[in-house]
């Protein structure tokens, strides 16, 4: 059973690479804490991470 493909060839070149195709440009010479310092203030009420029951906003997230 473990070399019978649970999905075929297109599928799998989806998974594996069209769904990790995330490649996107930054600015130069900004650092990433600074990226994320932005990007909290631009939608600091929108959710930022989930941990099953918890989540945590762009400004909590920031706050800390």
């Amino acid at each position: 059973m473990e070399h019978v493909p649970l999905v075929d060839a297109v599928e799998r070149e989806h998974l594996l690479s069209g769904l990790n195709a995330t490649e996107r440009a930054y600015p130069q010479g900004q650092l990433m804490h600074r990226l994320f310092e932005a990007h909290a203030a631009s939608r600091p009420q929108a959710l930022a991470a989930r941990q099953g029951e918890q989540t945590l906003t762009y400004a909590e997230l920031d706050s800390r």
